[in-house]
């Protein structure tokens, strides 16, 4: 059995963070296998499967193919971002990941997107800036960091689609 952290993401997950440019496109053929025995199935899964992870052009170009026999399109860059920060303040409320993990990856999806105010609107896009004060003496209270994320990323659920 594999853990959490090497285990496939969801195929929805995998498709936003590739759309974000920041997928681990070395572990795609590991998670193309593991989809496999979870019985997806396809030629481009196959071929996506048979790689070693080291030809990133391979990967970047059978991937959107694996993912489309799965039923899963690669998102725009707004609603990728949505269902990563979606999956990021669950997985924070849930108790899985800290504040600062929050923190880190939401300027990765920024840095990503190059700063749209769209993205920087959401809710844990708010947070764009928090990455800035974490060991800075100035800025919010670590107390006072931790109930911002909280609130964050309890408004980014509540929101209503788009």
């Amino acid at each position: 059995m594999t853990s959490a952290e090497e285990a496939a993401p969801a195929p929805d997950m995998a498709a936003a963070w590739f759309t974000l440019g920041r997928l681990r496109l070395e572990r795609a053929p590991w998670w193309a296998a593991q989809w496999l025995t979870e019985g997806h199935d396809g030629p481009a899964m196959l071929a996506l499967a048979c790689l070693d992870g080291t030809d990133h052009g391979e990967i970047r170009d059978l991937l959107p193919r694996a993912l489309a026999e799965m039923n899963t399109t690669t998102p725009t860059v707004f609603d990728a971002a949505v269902l990563v920060f979606d999956d990021m303040a669950r997985r924070h409320l849930a108790g899985e990941r800290d504040e600062r993990w929050v923190i880190r990856r939401v300027d990765e999806v920024l840095l990503s997107t190059d700063y749209p105010a769209t993205i920087i609107d959401l809710p844990l896009g708010e947070l764009y800036s928090y990455a800035d004060y974490w060991d800075e003496p100035w800025g919010p209270s670590e107390d006072e960091r931790r109930h911002i994320v909280h609130d964050r990323c309890t408004r980014q659920l509540q929101r209503p689609p788009d």
